[in-house]
């Protein structure tokens, strides 16, 4: 279902485009569509990553229930992939805090050194995060200005797969 939203966000954009869900720690990247620049990020499909160290996976421990976070993150050590990578839990819990606020997250880096994404959640019609897309390309081409253009882009598209799977934004 997801596909035509990735494959139209990957020509507007022209960066790689990833679709992850959650299974138990981890997060599993299950599309990826790549980048038309010369320079590009390659994702594969099947390959899963630590719940602290990308967009996606901020983006899934972000939205989950309270208890299941808590149970995540008790006692858990945070793998250190690169300089930028959040090993603090207090660190950790602020970012997904400020996540749940805006609706996306950035990745500075933080799993791979060059590589930088913005990841927005995709809700089912009950309201739960099913899964998170993402954008993803060098850090010369995701500068900061960059990154800020495209949260609303892929926060957009986010919402527009889940409406597609029955999620309708209540008002506030």
């Amino acid at each position: 279902m997801a596909l035509p939203f990735l494959e139209s966000l990957n020509k507007v954009i022209g960066e790689s485009v990833n679709l992850a869900i959650k299974d138990e720690s981890e997060v599993v990247y299950i599309d990826h569509i790549a980048s038309n620049q010369n320079l590009w990020i390659f994702t594969k499909v099947d390959n899963r990553v630590p719940l602290h160290s990308t967009g996606v996976s901020k983006v899934l421990l972000a939205y989950i229930n309270d208890q299941e976070k808590e149970l995540y993150l008790i006692n858990r050590e945070l793998p250190k992939f690169t300089e930028s990578t959040i090993t603090d839990l207090g660190r950790l819990k602020e970012e997904l805090s400020q996540i749940k606020q805006e609706g996306v997250a950035t990745d500075e880096e933080e799993f791979d050194v060059g590589v930088k994404c913005v990841a927005a959640p995709i809700k089912d019609a009950t309201g739960s995060i099913v899964a998170a897309i993402s954008v993803s390309g060098s850090s010369v081409c995701l500068n900061n200005q960059r990154l800020q253009e495209l949260k609303s882009i892929v926060r957009t598209r986010g919402l527009e797969i889940s409406q597609a799977l029955g999620y309708q934004e209540k008002e506030q």
